[in-house]
C-alpha cells in the first residue's frame, strides 16, 4: 500500500530493465541533467512502473558517467516528496553520490555474502560510509546467499566479524531467484 521508487543509481552495471523485462522512457542520468526543473507533469516520462513500482533506471535512452551530488540532492528532494519509499541502488563505489545519497536517507544498507573476503569488502565499505558521515544508526548490513537457514544463523558472531548490524539475513535459493527472473513465479517472502 505503498508509493514505493527504485533509483537505479549504478551507471556502470544497471541491469534492471533487463531483469525485469521493460524498456525505460527515460534514464537517471536525464533526470539529474533536469533536476532543478522536474516537476509532477514531466516526472512521469522519467520513470517507468514494473510490479507496482516506479523505477529509474541507470541505463536508458541517454546514459552517461558520474553526475553532481547537488543534481542528485535535488533529485532526492524531489521524489521524497512524492513517494512513501525511496530506494536507490548505489553502486558498490562509496563515492560523493553516496554521500548525496547518505544524507537523506534513513538507512544504508551494505549487501554481503557471508565469504570471509567479501565480509571483509563489507567491513571496509561500512567504515568509508562512517567517514561519508553516515550516521551509525543507518550503516547496517544485508547477508545474502546464505547457505543454511536464516533462523540458525549466529548473528552476533557476523556482526562481531563485520564491526556492523545485520539487518537482514537471506538464502540461498538459487533455484528459486532463477524461476523469478524468468518471469514464472514471485520470489515467497518466506
Amino acid at each position: 500500500d505503498k508509493k514505493v521508487l527504485l533509483i537505479e543509481a549504478d551507471f556502470y552495471s544497471g541491469t534492471l530493465p533487463l531483469l525485469l523485462n521493460f524498456k525505460p522512457q527515460a534514464s537517471l542520468m536525464e533526470a539529474l541533467e533536469t533536476s532543478e526543473m522536474l516537476d509532477d507533469r514531466s516526472w512521469p516520462t522519467m520513470v517507468t512502473n514494473s510490479h507496482g513500482v516506479d523505477i529509474l533506471a541507470a541505463w536508458g535512452p541517454r546514459t552517461a558517467g558520474q553526475d553532481s551530488p547537488l543534481n542528485f540532492d535535488r533529485l532526492l528532494g524531489f521524489a521524497k516528496k512524492r513517494y512513501d519509499i525511496v530506494i536507490v541502488d548505489l553502486p558498490e563505489v562509496v563515492d560523493r553520490v553516496t554521500e548525496a545519497v547518505s544524507y537523506h536517507s534513513k538507512n544504508m544498507f551494505v549487501v554481503s555474502t557471508p565469504e570471509p573476503i567479501c565480509m571483509e569488502v563489507a567491513r571496509r565499505r561500512l567504515r568509508q560510509l562512517e567517514a561519508r558521515g553516515t550516521k551509525a544508526s543507518a550503516r547496517r548490513v544485508i547477508l545474502n546467499r546464505v547457505l543454511q537457514h536464516p533462523a540458525t544463523v549466529e548473528v552476533e558472531e557476523y556482526e562481531k566479524v563485520m564491526s556492523g548490524k545485520i539487518a537482514a539475513v537471506l538464502p540461498n535459493d538459487y533455484a528459486v531467484i532463477q524461476e523469478s527472473i524468468a518471469g514464472t513465479s514471485s520470489v515467497s517472502l518466506d
